[in-house]
Protein backbone atom coordinates (compact mmCIF):
# COMPACT_ATOMS: atom_id res chain seq x y z
CA UNK A 1 0.00 0.00 0.00
CA UNK A 2 2.77 2.33 0.78
CA UNK A 3 4.47 2.14 -2.77
CA UNK A 4 0.43 3.12 -3.90
CA UNK A 5 0.33 5.90 -1.86
CA UNK A 6 3.69 7.12 -2.81
CA UNK A 7 2.67 6.37 -6.79
CA UNK A 8 -0.36 8.78 -6.37
CA UNK A 9 1.68 11.62 -4.14
CA UNK A 10 4.26 11.65 -6.90
CA UNK A 11 1.62 11.75 -9.28
CA UNK A 12 -0.49 14.88 -7.43
CA UNK A 13 2.21 16.74 -6.60
CA UNK A 14 5.66 15.88 -8.87
CA UNK A 15 6.67 19.39 -11.99
CA UNK A 16 9.94 19.34 -13.19
CA UNK A 17 10.67 22.58 -11.05
CA UNK A 18 11.23 19.92 -8.06
CA UNK A 19 12.84 16.25 -8.46
CA UNK A 20 10.81 15.03 -5.82
CA UNK A 21 8.21 16.91 -3.94
CA UNK A 22 7.26 20.76 -4.27
CA UNK A 23 6.86 22.27 -0.51
CA UNK A 24 5.29 25.87 -0.80
CA UNK A 25 6.29 27.94 2.37
CA UNK A 26 4.50 29.89 4.20
CA UNK A 27 4.18 32.04 6.74
CA UNK A 28 2.93 29.39 9.35
CA UNK A 29 5.26 26.66 8.26
CA UNK A 30 5.79 23.91 4.96
CA UNK A 31 2.50 23.27 3.90
CA UNK A 32 3.15 19.51 1.74
CA UNK A 33 0.44 17.08 -0.50
CA UNK A 34 -0.94 14.41 1.38
CA UNK A 35 -3.53 11.68 1.86
CA UNK A 36 -5.64 10.69 4.39
CA UNK A 37 -6.77 6.79 4.43
CA UNK A 38 -8.01 4.70 6.97
CA UNK A 39 -5.88 3.22 9.76
CA UNK A 40 -6.31 -0.47 8.40
CA UNK A 41 -8.06 -2.58 5.76
CA UNK A 42 -8.79 -5.87 6.36
CA UNK A 43 -10.24 -8.76 4.14
CA UNK A 44 -12.27 -11.15 6.49
CA UNK A 45 -12.24 -14.17 4.86
CA UNK A 46 -12.70 -18.31 6.19
CA UNK A 47 -10.29 -20.31 8.23
CA UNK A 48 -12.19 -23.50 6.88
CA UNK A 49 -14.00 -23.70 3.37
CA UNK A 50 -17.91 -24.03 3.12
CA UNK A 51 -20.78 -22.88 1.83
CA UNK A 52 -22.30 -19.24 3.60
CA UNK A 53 -25.04 -19.77 5.67
CA UNK A 54 -25.35 -16.22 7.05
CA UNK A 55 -23.68 -13.03 6.00
CA UNK A 56 -25.78 -10.03 7.63
CA UNK A 57 -23.88 -7.43 7.08
CA UNK A 58 -23.38 -5.03 3.35
CA UNK A 59 -21.34 -1.80 2.38
CA UNK A 60 -21.67 1.14 4.95
CA UNK A 61 -22.54 -1.01 7.56
CA UNK A 62 -20.72 -0.59 10.89
CA UNK A 63 -19.08 -3.37 13.03
CA UNK A 64 -17.47 -4.32 16.06
CA UNK A 65 -14.12 -6.19 16.75
CA UNK A 66 -15.12 -9.46 17.60
CA UNK A 67 -18.39 -9.37 16.24
CA UNK A 68 -19.71 -12.25 13.78
CA UNK A 69 -19.82 -11.24 10.35
CA UNK A 70 -20.65 -14.18 8.86
CA UNK A 71 -21.26 -17.76 9.48
CA UNK A 72 -20.84 -20.88 6.82
CA UNK A 73 -23.21 -24.20 7.07
CA UNK A 74 -22.09 -25.95 10.46
CA UNK A 75 -24.98 -27.98 11.03
CA UNK A 76 -22.62 -30.96 11.22
CA UNK A 77 -19.62 -29.65 13.12
CA UNK A 78 -22.42 -28.57 15.79
CA UNK A 79 -23.30 -31.76 16.15
CA UNK A 80 -20.45 -32.97 16.22
CA UNK A 81 -19.53 -30.79 19.53
CA UNK A 82 -22.67 -31.66 21.11
CA UNK A 83 -21.47 -35.20 21.02
CA UNK A 84 -17.86 -33.97 22.58
CA UNK A 85 -19.65 -32.26 25.11
CA UNK A 86 -21.94 -34.85 26.18
CA UNK A 87 -18.75 -37.92 26.33
CA UNK A 88 -16.74 -34.65 28.45
CA UNK A 89 -19.57 -34.31 30.71
CA UNK A 90 -20.39 -38.15 31.80
CA UNK A 91 -18.95 -39.46 34.97
CA UNK A 92 -20.52 -43.06 35.09
CA UNK A 93 -17.62 -44.94 34.79
CA UNK A 94 -15.30 -42.66 36.52
CA UNK A 95 -17.32 -42.78 39.63
CA UNK A 96 -17.40 -46.68 39.48
CA UNK A 97 -13.69 -47.50 38.95
CA UNK A 98 -13.33 -45.14 41.89
CA UNK A 99 -15.40 -47.02 43.92
CA UNK A 100 -14.33 -50.13 43.09
CA UNK A 101 -10.43 -48.33 43.78
CA UNK A 102 -12.10 -47.57 47.36
CA UNK A 103 -13.42 -50.71 48.05
CA UNK A 104 -9.87 -52.71 47.09
CA UNK A 105 -8.29 -50.23 48.96
CA UNK A 106 -10.22 -51.22 52.37
CA UNK A 107 -10.28 -54.87 51.25
CA UNK A 108 -6.41 -54.92 51.13
CA UNK A 109 -6.45 -52.99 55.02
CA UNK A 110 -8.20 -55.92 55.98
CA UNK A 111 -6.24 -58.43 54.87
CA UNK A 112 -2.88 -56.82 55.77
CA UNK A 113 -4.12 -56.94 59.66
CA UNK A 114 -5.15 -60.65 59.11
CA UNK A 115 -2.40 -61.89 57.54
CA UNK A 116 -0.09 -60.03 60.38
CA UNK A 117 -2.22 -62.23 62.88
CA UNK A 118 -1.76 -65.21 60.38
CA UNK A 119 -5.14 -65.70 60.27
CA UNK A 120 -5.39 -66.06 56.48
CA UNK A 121 -2.32 -67.26 54.13
CA UNK A 122 0.18 -64.59 52.15
CA UNK A 123 -1.54 -65.95 49.05
CA UNK A 124 -4.72 -64.84 49.60
CA UNK A 125 -3.45 -61.00 50.75
CA UNK A 126 -1.41 -60.85 47.51
CA UNK A 127 -4.43 -61.69 45.51
CA UNK A 128 -6.43 -58.81 47.33
CA UNK A 129 -3.18 -56.57 46.78
CA UNK A 130 -3.05 -57.39 43.27
CA UNK A 131 -6.74 -56.77 42.66
CA UNK A 132 -6.98 -53.20 44.57
CA UNK A 133 -3.87 -51.94 42.63
CA UNK A 134 -5.96 -52.61 38.99
CA UNK A 135 -9.04 -51.01 40.93
CA UNK A 136 -6.72 -47.91 41.40
CA UNK A 137 -5.23 -48.06 37.68
CA UNK A 138 -8.80 -48.28 36.45
CA UNK A 139 -9.56 -45.77 38.12
CA UNK A 140 -6.70 -43.59 37.06
CA UNK A 141 -7.13 -44.69 33.26
CA UNK A 142 -11.28 -43.22 33.87
CA UNK A 143 -10.03 -40.26 34.87
CA UNK A 144 -7.57 -40.19 32.26
CA UNK A 145 -10.32 -40.67 29.77
CA UNK A 146 -12.36 -37.95 31.15
CA UNK A 147 -9.55 -35.60 29.99
CA UNK A 148 -9.43 -36.89 26.74
CA UNK A 149 -13.09 -36.96 26.08
CA UNK A 150 -12.72 -32.59 27.53
CA UNK A 151 -10.00 -32.30 24.89
CA UNK A 152 -12.36 -33.76 22.36
CA UNK A 153 -14.69 -31.59 23.15
CA UNK A 154 -12.28 -28.59 22.31
CA UNK A 155 -11.44 -29.68 19.86
CA UNK A 156 -15.17 -29.84 18.27
CA UNK A 157 -15.17 -26.63 19.40
CA UNK A 158 -12.70 -25.09 17.56
CA UNK A 159 -13.59 -26.73 14.56
CA UNK A 160 -17.12 -25.42 14.80
CA UNK A 161 -15.38 -21.44 15.79
CA UNK A 162 -13.25 -21.97 12.63
CA UNK A 163 -16.58 -22.00 10.23
CA UNK A 164 -17.57 -18.68 12.04
CA UNK A 165 -16.02 -14.97 10.95
CA UNK A 166 -14.94 -12.23 13.71
CA UNK A 167 -14.14 -8.98 12.53
CA UNK A 168 -10.69 -8.23 14.40
CA UNK A 169 -11.31 -4.50 14.25
CA UNK A 170 -13.95 -1.83 14.45
CA UNK A 171 -14.76 -0.50 11.19
CA UNK A 172 -17.29 0.18 8.19
CA UNK A 173 -17.84 -2.78 5.54
CA UNK A 174 -16.15 -1.05 2.49
CA UNK A 175 -17.07 -4.20 0.29
CA UNK A 176 -18.92 -7.41 0.44
CA UNK A 177 -17.46 -9.78 -2.12
CA UNK A 178 -19.78 -13.16 -0.91
CA UNK A 179 -23.62 -13.56 -0.13
CA UNK A 180 -25.35 -16.56 1.01
CA UNK A 181 -25.21 -19.97 -0.78
CA UNK A 182 -21.83 -18.72 -2.54
CA UNK A 183 -19.16 -21.59 -1.55
CA UNK A 184 -15.89 -19.94 0.00
CA UNK A 185 -12.47 -21.28 0.06
CA UNK A 186 -10.15 -18.77 0.36
CA UNK A 187 -11.56 -15.97 -0.93
CA UNK A 188 -12.56 -13.11 1.15
CA UNK A 189 -16.16 -12.14 2.60
CA UNK A 190 -15.90 -8.85 3.62
CA UNK A 191 -13.38 -5.92 3.31
CA UNK A 192 -13.59 -3.83 6.86
CA UNK A 193 -11.84 -0.63 7.20
CA UNK A 194 -10.96 1.08 10.54
CA UNK A 195 -12.03 4.69 10.26
CA UNK A 196 -11.94 6.00 14.00
CA UNK A 197 -8.40 6.73 13.65
CA UNK A 198 -6.93 7.53 10.18
CA UNK A 199 -3.53 7.88 8.73
CA UNK A 200 -2.16 10.38 6.88
CA UNK A 201 0.36 9.93 4.62
CA UNK A 202 2.71 12.27 3.29
CA UNK A 203 5.62 12.42 0.74
CA UNK A 204 8.06 15.13 2.06
CA UNK A 205 11.15 16.29 0.21
CA UNK A 206 14.50 14.44 1.57
CA UNK A 207 15.51 18.64 2.67
CA UNK A 208 13.29 17.97 5.50
CA UNK A 209 15.00 14.69 6.86
CA UNK A 210 15.76 15.24 10.38
CA UNK A 211 13.15 18.14 11.08
CA UNK A 212 10.32 16.16 11.26
CA UNK A 213 10.07 14.34 14.37
CA UNK A 214 7.39 12.05 16.09
CA UNK A 215 4.98 13.40 18.28
CA UNK A 216 4.96 17.17 15.85
CA UNK A 217 1.67 18.23 15.54
CA UNK A 218 0.82 19.30 11.74
CA UNK A 219 -2.30 21.19 10.19
CA UNK A 220 -4.19 19.11 7.83
CA UNK A 221 -6.43 20.82 4.69
CA UNK A 222 -8.97 18.55 3.63
CA UNK A 223 -10.15 18.93 0.41
CA UNK A 224 -12.97 19.58 -0.31
CA UNK A 225 -12.57 22.56 1.73
CA UNK A 226 -16.28 22.23 3.26
CA UNK A 227 -15.00 19.38 5.21
CA UNK A 228 -12.02 21.89 7.35
CA UNK A 229 -8.80 21.35 8.72
CA UNK A 230 -8.07 19.16 11.40
CA UNK A 231 -4.23 18.08 13.66
CA UNK A 232 -2.81 15.45 13.55
CA UNK A 233 0.09 13.73 14.97
CA UNK A 234 3.38 12.37 13.58
CA UNK A 235 3.85 8.78 14.53
CA UNK A 236 5.92 7.50 11.44
CA UNK A 237 8.86 8.44 9.80
CA UNK A 238 10.87 7.02 7.42
CA UNK A 239 14.60 6.30 7.70
CA UNK A 240 15.25 5.16 4.14
CA UNK A 241 14.36 7.93 1.36
CA UNK A 242 13.90 6.93 -1.76
CA UNK A 243 16.57 7.95 -4.17
CA UNK A 244 14.27 8.36 -7.93
CA UNK A 245 11.74 10.89 -6.25
CA UNK A 246 14.02 12.25 -3.18
CA UNK A 247 11.48 11.70 -0.80
CA UNK A 248 10.63 9.83 2.20
CA UNK A 249 7.44 8.75 3.78
CA UNK A 250 5.45 10.59 6.97
CA UNK A 251 2.76 9.52 8.43
CA UNK A 252 -0.25 11.07 11.18
CA UNK A 253 -2.35 10.12 12.78
CA UNK A 254 -5.85 11.76 12.87
CA UNK A 255 -8.39 10.70 14.93
CA UNK A 256 -11.88 10.52 13.82
CA UNK A 257 -13.91 8.62 16.56
CA UNK A 258 -17.37 10.19 15.18
CA UNK A 259 -16.61 8.44 12.03
CA UNK A 260 -17.45 12.56 10.25
CA UNK A 261 -14.38 11.96 7.87
CA UNK A 262 -14.75 9.16 5.34
CA UNK A 263 -10.88 7.73 4.13
CA UNK A 264 -9.51 8.47 0.30
CA UNK A 265 -9.21 11.94 0.90
CA UNK A 266 -6.72 14.35 -0.39
CA UNK A 267 -5.43 16.83 1.89
CA UNK A 268 -3.03 19.53 2.65
CA UNK A 269 -0.65 19.30 5.21
CA UNK A 270 1.13 22.04 6.85
CA UNK A 271 4.16 21.53 9.41
CA UNK A 272 5.45 24.31 11.82
CA UNK A 273 8.24 26.22 10.99
CA UNK A 274 11.16 24.26 12.26
CA UNK A 275 10.48 21.79 9.91
CA UNK A 276 10.53 24.34 7.04
CA UNK A 277 12.17 24.79 3.10
CA UNK A 278 13.38 27.33 1.26
CA UNK A 279 10.65 28.42 -0.63
CA UNK A 280 9.94 26.52 -3.86
CA UNK A 281 8.46 28.47 -6.76
CA UNK A 282 4.73 26.11 -7.97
Amino acid sequence: MLNEIRSLLVAIVCLPLWPGLVAAQTTSGTTLDCIVEPSAIVDLGSAAPGVLASIPFDRADLVEAGQVVAELDSDVERATMELARARADLNTTLELRRVNALFGERQQTRHRDLVARNLVPEQDYDRIETEARIAELQAREAQDEKKLAYLDFKRAEAALERRVIRSPISGIVIERFKSEGEYVEDQPVLRVAKIDTLHVEVLAPVEMLGKVHEGMNADIALQPESLGSRTATVTRVDKVADAASGTFGIRLELKNEDHALPGGLRCMATFSEDAGLPVAVR
